[in-house]
């Protein structure tokens, strides 16, 4: 039995209705148009034995996938607007099993400039892509996706040394010279150390729980010099770092703008004229710093930092290896620097 356009009372469209091949289907067209209208039966009666004969897999478009990734969990902001890119570029018609390389590389070409480099194309094309074939994939609709990987350029990592951390310490602003202090001592990454709240803080036990961009929890140790800079805060409740007060407010907010970890920028001004006032070499429309490239022979570790995108502080280990000397008085107030306790 083939599908049928038939009328519903009080409804101005025409509606589909039929079997084919044991699958009922009554639904609407959407149209009052009957020429469009049965075009669409035309289309979806097609799809229906497409279906029979070859299958599911063979007949999912992508478009289907890319709804079910990003409904069957709340994604971020970012990954929904690249996944929209994707989509106004395939167009509704374009089945998974029409993916191929072929595909990828004409999306490369219509969604990306010609000059784009391997991690734009990893970034804005292939890594969504990925995500939702292999969402596809687990639910039968198509094989596991088999694209070739961009090839991307390796930077020269760089290192902050022990005495330009300190002088990035004593330039920097009062207010973020704590959030400075914990983000070298521990290696955290910005996000981590903005979403520190103290019930996570053990500050006689010297030790803090971090929850990591991918919902893992990861415990790292405080070493003396961050256990002093947090004493000296003043609140103990809700975040542990927090914006200072502006023109007008009668208190501070509690805690940084939140980017839902999709971005940086909170104390980006703050940073850049402490490297500036410190002396290490910036470029950029905004001052941010670049260090000259050091050795890994040199005892420095890679950290997770991520305040800046081109300079890297060494690791806890090494600091303190290298640094003993450098303290923040404890107890005393966060301005005044001593050399009189080992870290």
């Amino acid at each position: 039995m083939s599908l049928k356009l038939v009328r519903r009372p009080g409804s101005t469209f025409w509606h589909l209705a039929g079997t084919v091949r044991g699958v009922r289907l009554r639904e609407s067209t959407r149209t009052g148009d009957k020429r469009l209208a049965d075009q669409i039966r035309q289309k979806v009666e097609r799809e229906l034995w497409d279906r029979y004969i070859h299958g599911e897999r063979a007949t999912v478009r992508f478009w289907e996938a890319a709804e079910s990734y990003l409904t069957t969990q709340q994604r971020a902001p970012s990954t929904c607007a690249t996944v929209a890119k994707l989509l106004r570029h395939f167009g509704p018609e374009t089945r998974l099993v029409d993916i191929n390389q072929l595909a990828v590389d004409h999306a490369y070409t219509a969604l990306l400039s010609p000059a784009a480099a391997g991690s734009t194309k990893l970034r804005v094309v292939l890594t969504p892509l990925k995500a939702i074939m292999e969402h596809a994939a687990v639910r039968g609709w198509c094989n596991r996706p088999a694209f070739e990987t961009p090839k991307v350029a390796k930077g020269k990592t760089t290192f902050l040394r022990p005495a330009e951390a300190r002088a990035l310490l004593e330039a920097a602003d009062e207010h973020i010279r704590p959030l400075l202090v914990f983000l070298l001592g521990t290696g955290c990454r910005m996000s981590e150390a903005l979403d520190l709240k103290w019930d996570r803080v053990d500050l006689h036990g010297a030790r803090a729980v971090v929850w990591q961009k991918q919902q893992n929890e990861r415990h790292v140790d405080l070493p003396p010099v961050v256990v002093a800079a947090l004493t000296a805060l003043p609140n103990r409740e809700g975040h542990v770092f927090r914006p200072p007060k502006r023109r007008g407010q009668l208190v501070a907010n509690e805690r940084w703008w939140d980017s839902g970890r999709a971005g940086g920028g909170q104390i980006k001004r703050r940073w850049s004229e402490a490297c500036l006032k410190a002396g290490l070499p910036a470029s950029g429309a905004n001052g941010r710093p670049r260090a000259p490239p050091r050795s890994r022979a040199s005892g420095c570790q890679r950290s997770r930092l991520t305040t800046s995108d081109t300079l890297t502080p060494p690791g806890i280990t090494a600091y303190i290896e290298t640094c003993s000397a450098c303290v923040m008085k404890v107890g005393g107030p966060r301005s005044r620097w001593s050399s009189d306790t080992p870290i």
